[in-house]
């Protein structure tokens, strides 16, 4: 097996898939787990890196060994996890089943099946395993079945959509890859990828649109472009036919669960930064509303929903400092945590000690928004989260002021000039925030600072998410108040 074998199966998984196979793992070799989330957690394949975790035990000693069965268990398991959900891939497994047993008749009437299913959705892979099963039946002498054999004669065409779809997915995969770098995407390989992307010519020519998963991917993608860029008519333009889609019976049909909710999120993401409050606080409504109705989604998935929901209502409360409600929200989360604690994800768990955090400070209860802040700090350091470690150093300074903690302030403060050179942080507000601070120990006033550190803010906020930065500000008109 190649090195990248295993690393790239791991990382084809969703995270639904992931969960599932953890889950079975862990029944009969929990040895295996840590391996599997050792790479899965890898961002480039370490291979040494990863051995090295393992010296002296089975899978160290016998590391090539453990790479194939390793393999050979995620795909024995998920091919389980496609027959409990009875999925396309559970049937091909049964027509496969069948046409060993010579039973051709059988085979017929699932592959019937299967392309009734795959017609309605454009499911273009599966008619072609479809084709491909037919062409192997015509050999037989008790194979007659004329709706399949005509199928045949399509394949070229058929083909050909798959193409076009395949490629509109890898284009939707590659803007993903690029969002996900957080803060990566402003540099200028960043900037790069995302110009490849956008001037792509089934991006230039909506003749390449054939179906409605295509027409889904390509608004999903523009609308993606135009939230990385912030550009708001970009985004308007293309979240209105993407929320059609998830409404209009017409789409909705041919979108499972798992694309609605994601794409109900992304509805949230631009009514939280260009709608305003109320429609907000609508389209929260939209995604429990679907939440708690019958849906084929699975736990894994409904936590990770449910996690996306508390993530940004949690700001939204912040944002309105309703701290009375939030203290209540936040009792609900820890209570949803430990519900799901095998379920809920690390990066969740940061984002509320991270709003806690802010709770905190916005509370003026700066004790413990510092008892939280080194333990915070130290895992977003370890994740390499440079936004998140930016913000929560940009905190500690803030909370060692009012602590009157001086001589610690200067420490912290160098330390934060450190990070921001060390990591070559080029977000204006950022370095705004380290003048104010350097101007601060020099003695200058912190009521005429913060003044003028607000006006230079707010001509260049589109520098930084305003969700991310709203109570710093807040901390700067404070000061200003305090006049």
């Amino acid at each position: 097996m190649s090195s990248l074998a295993l690393y790239e199966l791991v990382h084809s998984l969703s995270r639904n898939e992931k969960g599932y196979f953890v889950k079975q793992i862990s029944k009969s070799n929990s040895t295996y787990v840590r391996l599997f989330k050792t790479i899965a957690s890898q961002k480039t394949y370490d291979e040494a890196r990863v051995k090295s975790l393992f010296d002296g035990t089975y899978i160290g000693n016998n590391f090539s060994f453990a790479k194939g069965y390793l393999y050979d268990s995620i795909i024995k398991t998920l091919m389980q996890y496609g027959a409990k959900q009875k999925d396309v891939q559970y049937y091909f497994a049964a027509i496969k089943f069948l046409y060993h047993k010579g039973l051709y008749g059988n085979c017929a009437k699932l592959l019937r099946q299967v392309l009734k299913k795959a017609l309605h959705v454009n499911d273009y892979l599966s008619i072609l395993r479809v084709i491909e099963y037919t062409k192997l039946l015509m050999h037989s002498n008790l194979f007659s079945d004329s709706e399949l054999i005509q199928l045949i004669s399509q394949e070229p065409s058929i083909l050909e959509k798959q193409q076009v779809l395949s490629t509109f997915q890898s284009l939707l995969v590659e803007i993903k890859a690029v969002r996900q770098e957080t803060g990566k995407w402003r540099e200028q390989y960043g900037l790069e990828q995302i110009d490849q992307i956008k001037n792509h010519p089934y991006l230039q020519d909506k003749s390449h649109v054939i179906d409605n998963n295509c027409e889904q991917i390509y608004h999903e993608i523009k609308f993606l472009i135009g939230y990385l860029m912030s550009d708001s008519e970009l985004c308007k333009k293309h979240i209105k036919p993407l929320h059609n889609m998830i409404l209009n019976p017409e789409y909705s049909d041919t979108i499972n669960d798992y694309r609605k909710i994601d794409l109900l999120m992304l509805h949230v993401r631009y009514t939280q930064m260009y709608l305003g409050d109320a429609a907000t606080q609508e389209s929260f409504l939209e995604i429990r509303g679907f939440l708690e109705r019958p849906n084929e989604l699975d736990r894994l998935k409904t936590v990770e929903a449910f996690s996306f929901l508390y993530s940004f209502e949690t700001n939204f409360l912040l944002q309105q400092k309703t701290l009375g409600l939030l203290k209540k929200w936040f009792d609900e989360i820890d209570g949803f945590m430990v519900k799901n604690k095998k379920l809920v994800s690390k990066e969740f768990k940061e984002i509320i000690q991270g709003n806690k955090l802010v709770y905190h400070f916005i509370a003026g209860e700066y004790r413990e928004a510092s008892r939280l802040l080194d333990k915070f700090l130290t895992h977003a350091k370890k994740n390499k989260r440079k936004d998140i470690v930016i913000s929560a150093m940009l905190t500690e300074v803030l909370v060692l002021i009012e602590l009157g903690k001086n001589s610690l302030f200067e420490s912290r403060l160098n330390s934060f000039n450190r990070y921001l050179k060390k990591h070559k942080v080029e977000e204006l507000v950022w370095t705004l925030y380290a003048e104010f601070f350097n101007d601060l120990i020099k003695g200058k006033d912190i009521v005429l600072l913060s003044k003028e550190l607000l006006v230079k803010i707010d001509s260049s906020l589109s520098d930084a998410n305003a969700m991310d930065i709203h109570f710093l500000v807040d901390w700067l008109k404070k000061k200003c108040g305090e006049a």
